[in-house]
């Protein structure tokens, strides 16, 4: 299948969407060859750890911020739509789960498994439902692309200012 690609596409909230959980995909499979090595790769996964971390905690913020109410919409018609969302409050508690933990520390992999079990199947739900909203015309995927470009740039700089305060303590 051939990418269309130009300012529209990247706008288009479908994309956005689809390149976001590439990338998650993208360092889950890098976790999993790190954790796989015979050697010891901590340093290496800390640093996968660190970006899923960010990457999926700006995407829930995204999510709670545009999907959410346009779930609650679906739901009003599809009630089952609503409950193909992952589940943010668990996906966040796991997320600090782990940020307790070191790569060297008994249970540090499985977290990262148990993050994966909890976002892998939210995906496709999260596609699906931005596929249908945009198939009845209840969103306009280029506008709301644009509103998670404005969000994704606030809040990018909120990890900013976190990884700053970490690299103190």
């Amino acid at each position: 299948m051939m990418r269309v690609r130009g300012p529209g596409r990247a706008r288009d909230a479908l994309y956005q969407l689809q390149l976001e959980h590439e990338a998650i995909r993208r360092l889950l499979r890098e976790f999993d060859r790190l954790r796989l090595a015979n050697e010891d790769r901590s340093e290496e996964k800390a640093e996968v750890v660190d970006g899923l971390c960010d990457a999926l905690s700006l995407h829930v913020r995204i999510g709670e911020e545009l999907f959410e109410p346009l779930s609650r919409l679906q739901a009003s018609s599809d009630p089952a739509a609503f409950s193909t969302q992952c589940d943010h409050r668990h996906l966040v508690q796991l997320i600090a789960q782990l940020d307790e933990l070191e790569p060297g520390d008994a249970g540090y992999d499985d977290a990262v498994g148990d993050i994966a079990d909890c976002v892998m199947p939210c995906m496709d739900g999260e596609m699906s439902l931005l596929r249908s909203l945009a198939r009845e015309a209840l969103v306009d995927t280029q506008e709301l692309g644009e509103r998670m470009n404005r969000l994704r740039k606030v809040h990018q700089g909120d990890f900013t200012r976190v990884e700053v305060g970490r690299q103190r303590a």
